[in-house]
């Protein structure tokens, strides 16, 4: 089970969905942002259960505002190995737009940034979040920013303020404490949406669960080092 906070679904080819069906897993991974159901860990676990007809799933992954969902799932699954990737116990990022853009939206100002020119939007991106590396290769494309702004404007008044209100009241402190599954964290040292503190303070609340920092910010820590630890753990 792959939950992720992505504005876009992943497909088949996407390393990560790859890495498990090589390893011969049935790879469930809901679209979170077009759930049928509300956006939630219950809305995720009826997703859950149709697709795995009543079974218990081996691993439940969550990756970014997907992990934010995985604590109110893993209780029903107290034998799956649970894998968090860029993500927190809350948001409580570096990186401004993250910061302050899902408060605009549950203030009812989503019909006004929808009215923006995306353009616009991407420079005022990197105006208030310039990319401190000198290393092109690090920076992210601006097709792919302007591929972001895009997919999650195009969802429903009605979902984005669903999906900003789940992401500005979840803090997950309590239930992370009382996850007694085996667990593995990644954290990115240079994320500014989910710094790595906040994967630190997770490891920190779940007992049986090992804390990994890896070069990277938010949406390229899946890479062969990450895999690589990810064998070990699910041999183990």
């Amino acid at each position: 089970m792959i939950i992720h906070g992505w504005p876009q679904p992943i497909e088949e080819d996407h390393h990560i969905y790859r890495y498990f069906r090589e390893k011969g897993f049935l790879v469930c991974c809901p679209y979170l942002f077009k759930m049928e159901d509300d956006f939630s860990s219950d809305g995720v676990k009826k997703i859950l259960v149709k697709a795995l007809g009543g079974k218990s799933p081996d691993v439940i992954v969550g990756i970014s505002i997907g992990g934010l969902l995985v604590p109110g799932i893993a209780p029903d699954y107290p034998r799956a190995k649970l894998v968090f990737i860029s993500s927190g116990t809350h948001l409580s990022p570096k990186n401004w737009f993250v910061k302050y853009g899902p408060r605009l939206c549950r203030i009812g100002m989503v019909k006004l940034v929808k009215s923006l020119n995306k353009k616009l939007l991407l420079k005022a991106y990197k105006l208030i979040n310039p990319n401190k590396t000198k290393n092109k290769d690090e920076c992210q494309p601006d097709e792919e920013l302007i591929s972001n702004i895009e997919r999650v404007l195009e969802l429903s008044d009605g979902r984005i303020k669903e999906v900003t209100d789940f992401v500005c009241k979840t803090n997950n402190r309590r239930l992370l404490a009382k996850i007694k599954n085996k667990t593995v964290i990644f954290s990115g040292d240079k994320d500014s949406v989910m710094p790595y503190k906040q994967g630190k303070q997770m490891s920190r609340l779940i007992k049986n669960s090992r804390f990994f920092v890896l070069k990277g910010k938010h949406h390229d820590l899946i890479n062969e080092k990450l895999l690589k630890i990810l064998d070990g753990f699910l041999e183990d």
